[in-house]
């Protein structure tokens, strides 16, 4: 990402007014900015864990241990219930209706989109520039781009520099309707740990910040919470780290190598139950932003 884009988004979500962090709250959004956005990703440590990652089943294994992410444990990471209807993608050919009804963008729209794609440092410049108006209308746009950027950031990060896919647009409507995203999210996390594992110099997509999440949590590289029945996906960036400081990726290669304690299940996550694959089918797709993708829940019973 670029810097004046990194730049300008650090101080947009430094300085938000309450109207914009109750917004983001609304939307389901709210950990990131109480507590998810606060952690560290350690890129040595995530290139490590890919390594032992099959793109066949997609399942990381760990000598004969195998666990796979799944979107129920995706969503509560970030406080979403697991019951929420997903939200989708939508290739159709409506971006710039889109971009002129939902963030109120109605002139020199070749400036912000090239193709199927949204220029993020155009678009943050518009909403960010002190000339930019401040109704209640325009206020509502500047909020659903804010959403937009949030998502870009943290939940679909794209090896572009410059740009995120249009079809971010249609995922920001769906979660107006209380739809979650994180089945796409998890979709386009898969996608990236199976080119990974093809070319470990490749960028990351996806959610790397979810993606290690779910790892330090079932690697037990996290302290239990004080008080695992009160815990909250905001309380995550606070607890103890059971191995601190920086390390490299030999050290992470080796010590995943090695046997060490997986935390099979997380209680206070508070998941009752994870979806159980079809009589007839060993696996089910999940949804991408262009792409599909697939789990195995059979795997979590064996």
């Amino acid at each position: 990402m670029s810097q004046n884009f990194e730049n300008a988004l650090k101080l947009w979500l430094d300085n938000l007014t309450k109207d914009e962090k109750d917004y983001v709250i609304r939307v389901q959004l709210g950990p990131l900015l109480l507590s998810l956005k606060q952690v560290k990703i350690s890129w040595e440590f995530l290139r490590a864990a890919t390594l032992f990652w099959d793109p066949e089943v997609h399942v990381f294994r760990f000598g004969d241990r195998e666990i796979c992410p799944m979107t129920e444990e995706f969503s509560v990471i970030l406080g979403l219930s697991v019951q929420s209807p997903p939200a989708l993608s939508n290739l159709d050919d409506e971006l710039r209706k889109d971009f002129r009804d939902y963030l109120g963008i109605t002139s020199r729209l070749d400036e912000f989109l090239n193709g199927r794609r949204v220029n993020l440092c155009r678009l943050i410049a518009h909403f960010t520039s002190p000339s930019y108006p401040r109704t209640v209308i325009d206020s509502r746009y500047n909020k659903r781009a804010l959403v937009l950027f949030l998502l870009n950031h943290f939940l679909f990060v794209s090896p572009s520099t410059i740009f995120c896919h249009g079809c971010l647009l249609k995922v920001v409507k769906h979660m107006r309707n209380d739809c979650s995203p994180m089945a796409l999210v998890l979709a386009e996390t898969l996608h990236c740990l199976d080119t990974l594992r093809r070319n470990p110099e490749a960028a990351f997509c996806g959610s790397p910040l979810i993606l290690q999440v779910w790892l330090q949590e079932h690697m037990r590289l996290i302290e239990r919470p004080l008080d695992p029945l009160s815990y909250r996906p905001h309380n995550f960036a606070g607890r103890q780290r059971v191995i601190k400081g920086e390390r490299s990726l030999s050290f992470w290669r080796d010590w995943m190598s090695n046997e060490f304690p997986i935390r099979w299940t997380i209680p206070w996550w508070r998941i009752h139950a994870m979806t159980a694959p079809r009589s007839s089918v060993a696996y089910y797709r999940l949804p991408g932003l262009t792409h599909s993708s697939f789990i195995f829940p059979s795997c979590l019973l064996r």
